[in-house]
């Protein structure tokens, strides 16, 4: 596995996935959705994009349908909630659990145990779930199992994957920094 320090601006990294861009430097497939800035009000925005946020407030995990201002509690307690690629699940943690739920909070599933937990990523197939574990990056599939370590020997705290799933990058302590992960 080949590792490599990035130095860049969030903004940049955030900006290439959104564009689609693999790690093997290729475009996204033409019929993948484009990335379009629009300004408009809150209320003509919600006429235009349906779906929702979620997001960590009090201890818990909520969610906020585009357009609506009352929050709905989905689990009274977690952190870093992360939607699935197909929008239908959350992942997040909670106490020392990876979990996942459907998106109205319903079915609850502990995906793994951890240690240290501290945030989440979906793999582009849904099936998966990547997860820090203090100076680990561990994978487990939503579907049951042992999970595994795909990288060690950092201090991770925040994490994302490219929408081929061939490389991962990461915020790492001591020093902050972005780090890059070739998973092939």
């Amino acid at each position: 596995m080949k590792h490599s320090v990035i130095m860049a601006p969030v903004v940049a990294i955030l900006m290439a996935s959104a564009l689609g861009w693999s790690c093997r430097g290729e475009k996204a497939p033409a019929d993948a959705p484009a990335v379009a800035v629009v300004q408009a009000s809150a209320s003509e925005l919600a006429s235009q994009i349906q779906g929702a946020v979620a997001y960590e407030y009090s201890g818990g995990i909520y969610r906020t349908d585009i357009g609506q201002t009352n929050a709905v509690c989905l689990a009274p307690e977690g952190t870093y909630p992360r939607w699935s690629p197909d929008g239908a699940r959350l992942a997040f943690v909670m106490q020392r659990k990876i979990t996942c739920m459907d998106a109205d909070g319903r079915n609850v599933l502990t995906v793994a145990q951890a240690d240290q937990p501290r945030a989440v990523a979906w793999y582009p197939d849904g099936q998966s779930i990547l997860f820090t574990d203090g100076d680990e990056i561990r994978s487990a599939s939503v579907g049951g199992g042992a999970s595994r370590t795909v990288v060690k020997g950092h201090d991770f705290r925040e994490l994302d994957i490219s929408v081929d799933a061939c490389r991962l990058i990461a915020t790492v302590m001591r020093p902050t920094r972005l780090r890059a992960f070739d998973l092939e």
